[in-house]
């Protein structure tokens, strides 16, 4: 059984998205959507560098990593 990281949060799950593979992408109530990512120890460094404030990611990368999840979510509407 794989184990899940699971988030509502658009600039989270647009940070892992740069480094991890999104598993899937859930429609919730209303306009809500639950990204689902496997969760390893890698990942949870990486979550953990975000709550830290230390995370380093290019600003390009993470602008582009915003618009593709986003054109996810208006295509799955």
């Amino acid at each position: 059984m794989i184990r899940t990281y699971r988030t509502t949060d658009l600039a989270i799950s647009s940070y892992l998205a740069i480094s991890f593979k999104i598993i899937s992408c859930e429609k919730l109530e209303g306009n809500r959507f639950e990204f689902v990512f496997e969760k390893t120890k890698e990942l949870e460094n990486h979550l953990e560098n975000y709550f830290n404030n230390s995370a380093k990611v290019s600003p390009i990368a993470y602008f582009n990593s915003i618009k593709s999840i986003k054109s996810r979510i208006y295509s799955e509407r």
